[in-house]
């Protein structure tokens, strides 16, 4: 039977599926007299409802109403406690969860017939197992959990939006109780169940019968689980947050807010509001109203009191409460001020028409910027609390306008030096931009492009040995002292004792003025003799380590191979190219990386030769960042001054424009800089997709290629199932 019924395209198998389908196969596999599935032996009944599982995947057509009632006969509490007994209750649990999501006749017919029944004996299961408790032996516990887990795996189902009314009938009354029973008994057991994952269920988003008691009540644990996974699901309900991805993928799972992560912001909120259906968008209005009328705030403080009090936390409370109080003060005042009486009549309308002039104003090259700081607001606004996006009254236009100005000033002015650069060596420069991306390959022992390394299937992997970041942080001021040796001479008329102090000190010498940063004198002969000038930044600043596992790395530490960092810079293009070209070649260091930065520059119109380098330390290889850049002629400041300038003028412009806080402005203008330097798609990003030089666009249902000109229909914006961060590999 299982082969028969394996659907396949043979039609002589499907006319022997047909066959044994109008001979009774069903009866004869789970009827209620004759059935093979009535034999005492729990490896034939297991071999029954295999049968009965393959005609389900592949012929459900042939499933007939008065079977389905057959199969639900075997649903019940009967044998909870018995092993093997619950193991035979698992794969019914498999058969009802097929018929519940089949979209098709079958499952249309079983939903609207069969599945409240379902949903009525899976509830009286889950308060069965509960009230077992912990008893029994370790493998009994662990098969009444994975029982308890497929049940609400089947209640998780029927809450999708699918024909049968099902989600509604999960409100019932008696329901709700159970839930609140079941969750109960498993918090007094400390122990790992269903209780968290049963909320999830529509039935788990009624706020005023089953999450409030849960969260203000008294008969779980104070500073359980249990009351912490509550919180979580009441403020994902009361955000709108569904537990299911949107049709045609409603079976797929949407896991709860990870509150170890910031909050999804208002943008966020309205964009799943807008994917509601009608009936998921009256039940979030009414959750959020059974809150509001039901006192819920100060139902929740006084649990956090109760909380508090109980873990011996409660200056940290009061100083907390005071602090906000004050907040909650100055942002009344801030809204009283700007929301002006007479704003209510026209004044929207004025502003309106301000900042849309204002836009008429900006260069092409401001807009750029001003559409992509848009996109950085969210992420601002999750981050540091902040909306960007605000009407500046002294400069009639929007706040955004102000910084996108600041930032096209340094965009013009790197790419003036390169413009100058491309006039005076065209020929080193051209040359320069076909210098592809190279890695090392240890198969081949030599550096290879990515198109070599798919040709030959061999295996690039350029990171740290380990991922303790402790340890790399240790060894990376070593390596960096170690770095600056292997670039100076080892003597003779080139050596200066200047060049040998440099190479010995640390960045606190720098700060203080005990030795300067960047030396030319006494270098290597690859540097010397191409005029090169040789910068220490110091070790990568802890901040944006931070930064960068926040929004990029996610706590990989083999990725940052630039805590330890040199910049070299050049007069211009054509003494980087030879030096970058003798530098592959050298004694000191090996070369296990290089990155063209010249052939696709920064958002800053930043420009840089990117070589990774590995050394030698008592642990093992370390990875270290040279920085290969063109200097300006007659200017002192480099890139990371440059960047420092950059900073302070749009903390300037946070400060006055955005009413951003002095002491939150320089993480603000960071981040800023860091997300518009940035090359890492990011959920939220607007995108135009290519495919053999033409753009991809939708048109209705359908995709095609076509156009080489980029307009709206163009553009996509990327939203990542998993929420706000860079896209990775894998990501949906």
């Amino acid at each position: 039977i299982e082969h028969i019924s394996a659907g396949s395209l043979d039609p002589l198998l499907q006319k022997s599926a047909q066959a044994l389908n109008n001979q009774g196969r069903e009866e004869l596999l789970i009827g209620p007299v004759s059935g093979v599935v009535t034999c005492p032996d729990y490896r034939v009944k297991a071999k029954c409802l295999k049968c009965v599982s393959h005609v389900l995947r592949t012929s459900p057509d042939q499933f007939e109403l008065e079977e389905m009632g057959w199969l639900l006969r075997f649903f019940t509490t009967t044998g909870i406690g018995i092993p093997r007994q619950q193991d035979f209750l698992g794969n019914v649990l498999v058969l009802i969860s097929l018929l519940i999501c089949n979209q098709q006749r079958t499952g249309k017919s079983f939903r609207e017939r069969f599945a409240k029944t379902a949903i009525r004996e899976a509830f009286e299961i889950l308060r069965a197992i509960a009230k077992r408790g912990s008893h029994g032996s370790a493998d009994e516990q662990a098969s009444r959990l994975k029982i308890s887990l497929g049940v609400v795996e089947l209640l998780k189902k029927s809450s999708r939006p699918l024909s049968g009314g099902l989600r509604k009938f999960l409100r019932r009354n008696d329901l709700m109780d159970s839930v609140i029973e079941v969750f109960e008994a498993e918090d007094k057991m400390e122990g790992n169940g269903c209780g968290a994952e049963l909320l999830a269920t529509w039935t788990g988003r009624e706020v005023r019968h089953i999450l409030l008691p849960i969260i203000t009540g008294n008969k779980i644990l104070l500073s359980g689980a249990g009351r912490f996974w509550a919180l979580v699901r009441l403020a994902d309900v009361l955000e709108g947050r569904l537990d299911y991805d949107r049709p045609p993928h409603i079976f797929r799972d949407v896991p709860a807010t990870d509150e170890h992560k910031a909050w999804a912001t208002l943008m966020h909120m309205e964009k799943v509001h807008g994917s509601h259906d009608k009936m998921e968008e009256e039940d979030w209005v009414l959750q959020q109203r059974r809150f509001l009328v039901s006192d819920s705030f100060q139902a929740l403080i006084h649990f956090v009191w109760r909380y508090t009090e109980a873990v011996g936390a409660m200056p940290g409370l009061e100083e907390a409460y005071d602090c906000a109080e004050t907040w909650f003060e100055e942002a009344e005042q801030e809204v009283r001020r700007w929301w002006k009486p007479e704003r209510q009549h026209g004044e929207s309308q004025r502003l309106g028409a301000d900042v849309k002039q204002s836009r008429q104003q900006q260069t092409d090259l401001e807009r750029c910027f001003d559409v992509r700081l848009r996109s950085i607001c969210p992420r601002v606004s999750t981050l540091c609390g902040y909306n960007l996006n605000v009407y500046d009254e002294e400069e009639k236009s929007s706040s955004l306008a102000a910084l996108a100005k600041v930032m096209a000033v340094t965009f013009q002015e790197n790419h003036k030096k390169h413009k100058n650069q491309y006039a005076q060596f065209r020929a080193a420069y051209d040359e320069l931009l076909q210098v592809p991306n190279q890695y090392y390959v240890p198969t081949f022992g030599r550096l290879m492009t990515t198109k070599e390394i798919i040709a030959q299937k061999a295996i690039k992997c350029i990171r740290q040995e380990h991922n303790d970041l402790h340890i790399l942080y240790s060894d990376a001021a070593l390596v960096q002292r170690n770095l600056k040796r292997a670039l100076i001479a080892g003597g003779g008329p080139q050596f200066r004792q200047q060049t040998l102090l440099w190479a010995n000190a640390e960045y606190d010498d720098f700060q203080a003025g005990r030795v300067p940063r960047a030396v030319s004198d006494g270098l290597v002969g690859f540097l010397r003799d191409h005029q090169a000038k040789v910068i220490d930044p110091g070790l990568l600043p802890k901040e944006d380590i931070d930064a960068l596992h926040k929004f990029k790395l996610g706590g990989d530490n083999t990725r940052l191979r630039n805590l330890s960092r040199l910049m070299i810079s050049y007069p211009n293009v054509k003494e980087l190219l030879a030096s970058l070209n003798e530098m592959k070649y050298n004694a000191a260091f090996s070369v296990m990386r290089i990155r063209n930065q010249f052939a696709s520059p920064s958002n800053f119109a930043q420009r840089t030769m990117l070589v990774n380098v590995e050394t030698e330390t008592e642990r093992g290889r370390f990875l270290s960042e040279l920085q290969l850049v063109v200097r300006e002629k007659n200017s002192q400041q480099d890139m990371y001054a440059q960047r420092a300038k950059l900073g302070q003028e749009l903390k300037k412009v946070l400060i006055k424009s955005c009413k951003v806080k002095e002491v939150n402005a320089d993480e603000v203008a960071g981040f800023l800089i860091q997300q518009m330097e940035s090359r890492s798609l990011r959920s939220g990003d607007v995108v135009v997709l290519r495919c053999a030089d033409q753009n991809l666009t939708i048109q209705g249902e359908d995709v095609s290629v076509f156009a080489r000109e980029v307009t709206t229909k163009h553009l996509f914006t990327i939203e990542r199932v998993a929420g706000p961060g860079p896209i990775a590999d894998g990501d949906l």
